[in-house]
């Protein structure tokens, strides 16, 4: 009876202890209709020169920064997109994906979005993010008609020079009022005496005004193709491609001779839309540079085809 007993407590002895219960996670309550929270997130797909985006609680710097490594597309400024967007759209192209992105902001396209070819030697400027805000004026003390009326030309001066776009566009709206010429002199006093962004702004509103004189403008346009800032020779290229008739063809010729083939693919890119240009597209497309040779050759093949040239 004793010998049976120890048998029964040897053979409890061997028996394995049972291992501690395994703790699981708690449950995430999720509401009927209501989705679990998600953190940023973005993608990018871009086949056949058409875009599809999908972003969700992302900086529209990084965005854009994506775009620009998918499509070949050169952005600029992307310290002013700031902003976190969310955004979502398939199939689009990289023009309309542009103006969607940017929809609100101050920003300047050189060159063409029309093709995947263009789009790859286009660049797209961010000027500021917060263009067009509010800004308060001040007044001025009325202190005689002529005094007021200075002391005006002075503040709006100042507005003018000012390389915040806001500013900048306030002064604009106050010197039109005064008459196209004031106008004119004003903006072309900018761009002799301006810094970076107001004197491409400034460029950029005598372009714009269709009440100043087109000889002035068309003047302007012609002393910027020679300055030393590359990118206000290369709006002002952008900006005569946009403007009818043999003088500013002209022109663009003449630049086109005189420059590299970086500006002179920049000058095809600014004919791209014009009716006039078929005979200056046969002769860039025996361009010594590929890439000229090729955008001028897509462009004549695409006038050809046109069946309403």
């Amino acid at each position: 009876m004793q010998e049976q007993q120890e048998r029964q407590e040897e053979l409890q002895s061997q028996q394995a202890v049972p291992a501690a219960p395994i703790k699981q996670p708690p449950a995430v309550m999720v509401q009927p209709g209501s989705q679990p929270p998600a953190g940023p997130s973005l993608k990018v797909d871009y086949a056949e020169s058409r875009l599809s985006i999908s972003a969700d609680q992302v900086p529209l710097a990084q965005v854009l920064q994506e775009v620009g490594k998918k499509t070949g597309l050169e952005v600029r400024g992307l310290s002013e997109a700031g902003k976190t967007v969310a955004v979502q759209f398939s199939g689009v192209s990289v023009a309309e994906a542009v103006q969607d992105l940017l929809g609100g902001t101050n920003y300047i396209v050189f060159g063409s979005l029309g093709s995947a070819v263009s789009v790859r030697s286009a660049r797209v400027v961010i000027i500021n993010a917060a263009a067009g805000a509010a800004i308060d004026t001040g007044t001025e003390a009325e202190t005689g008609r002529a005094a007021a009326a200075q002391a005006k030309r002075n503040a709006f001066r100042g507005q003018l020079m000012s390389t915040n776009p806001a500013e900048q566009d306030a002064g604009f709206r106050e010197i039109v009022k005064l008459g196209p010429k004031a106008a004119y002199d004003a903006l072309a006093d900018v761009i002799a005496n301006g810094d970076g962004i107001a004197r491409l702004r400034a460029l950029q509103f005598m372009d714009q005004d269709s009440q100043i004189d087109p000889s002035l403008v068309m003047s302007s346009l012609q002393n910027a193709l020679s300055d030393q800032d590359s990118v206000l020779r290369d709006y002002a290229v952008q900006a005569l491609g946009r403007r009818p008739g043999t003088e500013s063809l002209d022109l663009l010729r003449q630049v086109y001779t005189d420059g590299d083939s970086t500006v002179r693919l920049n000058v095809i890119e600014a004919i791209s839309q014009r009716t006039d240009a078929h005979a200056f597209l046969q002769q860039a497309a025996t361009d010594p540079d590929q890439a000229v040779s090729s955008l001028a050759t897509e462009l004549l093949n695409g006038t050809n085809n046109d069946p309403n040239p």
